[in-house]
């Protein structure tokens, strides 16, 4: 294997990462909520100020940080 000629470069193995992650089956699909639960979710995420929104049910981590790309890509 050749190292690369800027290190600053991803590689290859950053293709492989990403690609495992966009056909990850930890939950990510955000469909798999509830508009309610979609919203309580993004309340918590855009919140600032004491006391957090928290969501009424445990969220997997996969889909809150789906959620917060999403959420914080239309900012």
């Amino acid at each position: 294997m050749q190292e690369p000629s800027d290190f600053e470069e991803d590689g290859c193995l950053m293709d492989v990462i990403r690609d495992s992650r966009h056909h990850s089956p930890q939950g990510a699909d955000l469909s798999d909520m509830s508009e309610d639960e979609r919203e309580q979710l993004e309340d918590c995420l855009d919140s600032t100020e004491k006391p957090y929104p928290q969501p009424k049910r445990p969220v997997p981590l996969a889909q809150a940080v789906r959620c917060a790309e999403e959420l914080w890509e239309d900012a």
